[in-house]
């Protein structure tokens, strides 16, 4: 498992996809400067794409659906990315509450069962004590 040794802010993963774009702005304008994670943004056209202010150390990756010749199913690409995240930094059996994590794309219903093992796994941003107000955290 990775760590990021020396830096002693949470770990975060915040994911989406256009829908939750409000949340995932109100989320990010809340990180704790020395967080240390990312988000994930799931698009289906280049246009789509913003500029999404973060901590320094949280990346954002956008994912587009939109391909050469066809269009990937909503959800798709990002449980690919979540899978990926969650296997390198929460393999199962370790649970650590120094990490915040996020799931919108509620359209999606595979991103659902990623959410239970965050939630398994981790803290959620609400239980972090970031505000939440007008931000829908699926539980």
């Amino acid at each position: 498992m990775r760590s990021h040794r020396g830096r002693p802010g949470p770990t975060v993963l915040l994911a989406g996809d256009s829908t939750d774009l409000r949340d995932l702005r109100a989320l990010a304008a809340t990180l704790p400067a020395d967080a240390y994670g990312q988000v994930y943004v799931e698009v289906a056209s280049p246009v789509q794409i913003e500029q999404l202010v973060t901590p320094v150390r949280v990346a954002v990756t956008w994912l587009v659906r939109e391909r050469d010749t066809d269009i990937a199913v909503r959800g798709e690409l990002l449980t690919a990315a979540v899978d990926a995240w969650i296997d390198e930094w929460m393999p199962a059996g370790v649970r650590n509450d120094h990490r915040i994590a996020w799931i919108g794309c509620a359209c999606a219903p595979r991103i659902a069962d990623r959410y239970r093992t965050l939630q398994e796994r981790s803290m959620t941003a609400s239980a972090m004590g970031l505000p939440t107000v007008g931000v829908d955290e699926a539980e």
